[in-house]
């Protein structure tokens, strides 16, 4: 797993890269990287941008997040947000 929550200033870029992961974006404006891989994002706070890569992935966004799934079969769940 992989957090920004430790981060209270500033916009904060989670960069999963390759592999199954995990990526909890913090309170603010974050850009969260899911790489190739079936990963799993929440954006929490913030206006976030969320990438995937190759693979599965399952994005969680609030507001004014914005979510970008590629390839593979991807669940984008906006709550508000723009998909």
């Amino acid at each position: 797993m992989i957090s920004a929550s430790l981060f209270t200033r500033g916009q904060v870029t989670l960069d999963g890269a390759a592999g199954d992961d995990n990526l909890i974006g913090g309170s603010q404006d974050d850009s969260i990287i899911a790489g190739d891989g079936n990963d799993v994002a929440n954006g929490r706070g913030g206006n976030d941008i969320m990438s995937g890569g190759d693979g599965n992935d399952d994005f969680t966004g609030r507001r004014d997040d914005t979510m970008l799934g590629e390839a593979g079969n991807d669940s984008l769940n906006g709550q508000g947000g723009r998909i």
